[in-house]
């Protein structure tokens, strides 16, 4: 029995007093290791290994999600203030750690303080920031179509009316129409810095896109159109529709600024210029993966509801053909580094894009493409 007992006060004099860890919402650009230096440090084994872990750390630290993607950055979890991203990286660079890396002014860390007390965390409850109001969209008409829907709770838009707001017909945004030109928008009123109307009812600005962007782990934006297959695209006359029938690729024009050194009129078999101020090459045969977001830069509402595929299915494209500056001034740059009219360097216009489809935001990143595709492009293209 004295055994025992000694055995009992040698582990009680060993054991570690638990930590107490608080969630809160560091400051725009800060790392947790400065959120957290006013207590006792960041922790580094409380981050959330799964999404319903990271619920709860965001509602500890004050904070509802509109929307939570993977996230996968070194500084996730993370915010810009709506959307979120929960998973860190899987792998950190020997030396680094979490806790210690900084973002951009408009993302948010979400910080586990080391040392808090439960008197601290209810401070921090009471300090944490309130969600603002979130816009409805009042229900489709009988018809369904998107042109009739109507916005609900706008402030600036007390009456809950289209008819003052700026929107092109879909006639208008195909090739040829006028909203192809950049006359068109000269009395747009587009501010980098403003707030767009997206005709989602997150009405996200363009800074706000690019972060939803890296928050879902692609690399680039870009705007979208839709043209129509065609029998003998600017790839070689390629059949926009015969290079991807049954590979579940869809083909695409890529703006003129994302190609270079073509033949002929230069529009002609292009290839894909290195990556320069912003604006990464993109000539035939050329592919990325992708999702549409839940926002474009119309001010009318969006054809398809938040839960519908074509927000959730990773699409995978092909460039097939050329988008060319002239007759398309407001959505297709002429060299890198510009951006169109909506400030964005980069565009695809699909040939046949997917259901309820609606000039959405499109993010991707650039892959190979795959040995199947390779194969038909080279029995279809004339390059």
């Amino acid at each position: 029995m004295t055994n025992f007992f000694a055995l009992l006060l040698l582990l009680l004099t060993h054991i570690t007093p638990v930590r107490s860890v608080t969630w809160v919402k560091g400051a725009g650009g800060a790392s947790c290791d400065y959120t957290c230096s006013q207590r006792d440090g960041c922790s580094e084994d409380a981050w959330p290994k799964t999404e319903t872990e990271f619920y709860a750390v965001s509602k500890l630290a004050g904070q509802v999600c509109e929307s939570t993607q993977t996230g996968s950055a070194k500084y996730d979890p993370s915010t810009d203030g709506r959307y979120c991203g929960w998973q860190g990286p899987e792998e950190m660079e020997e030396g680094e750690t979490r806790c210690s890396q900084a973002t951009d002014s408009g993302t948010y860390r979400f910080c586990g303080k080391m040392g808090a007390s439960l008197e601290d965390e209810a401070v921090s409850d009471l300090q944490a920031p309130k969600p603002e109001p979130t816009p409805q969209l009042a229900p489709a008409s009988k018809y369904g179509s998107c042109w009739e829907s109507q916005y609900m709770g706008f402030p600036d838009h007390p009456d809950n009316s289209l008819a003052r707001l700026f929107r092109p017909t879909p006639e208008d945004l195909l090739p040829g129409g006028k909203a192809r030109g950049a006359e068109y928008w000269e009395n747009y009123t587009f501010d980098a810095n403003s707030t767009l109307r997206s005709g989602y009812y997150h009405n996200p600005s363009l800074r706000e896109v690019h972060s939803i962007q890296r928050r879902m782990g692609y690399d680039h934006l870009a705007t979208s159109t839709r043209y129509g297959n065609t029998c003998c695209a600017s790839c070689g006359s390629v059949n926009t529709a015969e290079l991807v029938k049954g590979t579940g690729f869809y083909a695409v024009a890529s703006a003129e600024s994302m190609q270079a050194d073509g033949i002929g009129d230069g529009h002609y078999c292009t290839s894909s210029p290195h990556t320069s101020r912003g604006t990464t090459g993109m000539g035939c045969l050329s592919c990325a993966r992708g999702k549409f977001l839940k926002a474009h830069p119309f001010s009318y509402p969006l054809w398809a509801q938040p839960g519908d595929e074509i927000f959730s299915k990773e699409l995978k494209i092909v460039v097939a053909d050329t988008c060319p500056h002239t007759g398309n001034e407001g959505w297709c740059p002429r060299h890198q580094g510009q951006g169109n009219k909506f400030g964005v360097k980069h565009h695809f216009d699909f040939a046949d894009p997917p259901a309820k489809y609606d000039n959405y935001y499109f993010v991707w990143s650039k892959m190979e493409c795959p040995n199947y595709i390779k194969r038909r492009y080279a029995r279809l293209s004339r390059c």
